[in-house]
């Protein structure tokens, strides 16, 4: 993106992850069990990918869809666009993986990722696990449901970390 070299990939994305993950804990020499990671529609995707291979405090993840492909058919439910897409960034598939404490925050009035995405990933989830439904768009719920954000962020943090 930018100036940046190369082309983006998926791969890539996973790698950034990791390279900031890489850098908290040895770096930084921060403990696993002091990180929670927080993603925001594709960055749920790539916050669960690293939470499945890293064990932080807590993975949260907001307006986050379950997969590109469910995502593609659900925009062109007439044209197999699931066989289409370049990427896959299935995020209920690493969930599934994930072993810790999962905060998901969605909105019903989501207009980009259905709100069936959040619930889906809800189902994917480990225990301890936590869908709080907002209000508003995919772009605006975080400001429109900020009271309930704070205060479920907050309690989920001090509850695992």
């Amino acid at each position: 993106y930018g100036a940046s070299s190369g082309k983006p990939s998926e791969e890539g994305t996973y790698q950034d992850a990791l390279a900031a993950w890489n850098w908290l804990t040895q770096e930084k020499r921060l403990a696993p069990e002091r990180i929670v990671l927080f993603g925001e529609s594709l960055g749920g995707s790539i916050a669960a990918w690293l939470a499945a291979r890293h064990k932080p405090a807590g993975l949260v993840i907001y307006a986050s869809f379950t997969s590109v492909p469910e995502m593609a058919q659900a925009v062109y439910p007439l044209f197999p666009a699931s066989l289409l897409v370049r990427y896959r960034y299935d995020t209920r598939a690493a969930l599934g993986s994930v072993n810790c404490p999962v905060l998901i925050l969605h909105s019903r009035e989501d207009e980009i990722v259905p709100f069936r995405h959040g619930q889906a990933l809800l189902e994917a989830a480990r225990e301890p696990k936590r869908l709080v439904e907002l209000r508003g768009g995919h772009n605006d719920a975080l400001l429109l449901s900020r009271e309930v954000y704070a205060r479920e962020v907050e309690a989920f943090l001090q509850a695992f970390l």
